[in-house]
């Protein structure tokens, strides 16, 4: 029983990891796609090197931009004749539930379930997602977020050449 609970749990955490892959890999394209149209735009920082208090450019790779705002940018700005490479917005709502949502497991069952609700109007909340979070959830969706990734990557070597 725990054992489920565990793998579930470590399953949420990879879909996470692979939502914050896709954020860096658009973010790094836009930063990428931003210097080739305007050369005086701040080159990426060396990342591994800042430290807490360095002051630095704001970039596409640094703004505070949530995470649509990005997808929208990059599926703009990619080429029309790259179209298949646009990416999906609807991960956004996987991104939301994950990181707004309620996990819980009933005290005696061996799964995990994510809660998300609205915000409130007059009082009320909708449900807006209620998942079973079962080990087939966790590998659609881990697969679809991989397959949004990959999409950008192939978009980065548009950039490159």
């Amino acid at each position: 029983m725990e054992a489920d609970l565990e793998l579930h749990a470590l399953g949420l955490g990879k879909i996470i990891g692979n939502l914050h892959s896709l954020e860096l890999l658009l973010r790094e394209f836009l930063a990428k796609t931003a210097r080739k149209v305007d050369p005086s735009c701040p080159p990426m920082p060396s990342i591994l090197m800042l430290k807490v208090g360095d002051e630095i450019p704001e970039t596409p790779f640094t703004n505070y931009d949530d995470l649509r705002t990005i997808i929208r940018r990059y599926n703009q700005a990619i080429p029309s004749s790259a179209h298949a490479l646009s990416v999906d917005e609807s991960v956004v709502e996987v991104r939301d539930a994950v990181a707004h949502g309620r996990v819980l497991a009933p005290v005696t069952g061996t799964q995990l379930y994510l809660f998300k609700f609205s915000r409130p109007s007059a009082g009320k909340v909708t449900v807006t997602h209620a998942i079973a979070v079962t080990e087939e959830w966790l590998a659609q969706e881990r697969a679809r977020i991989r397959k949004e990734c990959l999409k950008v990557l192939k978009a980065h070597e548009l950039v490159d050449t």
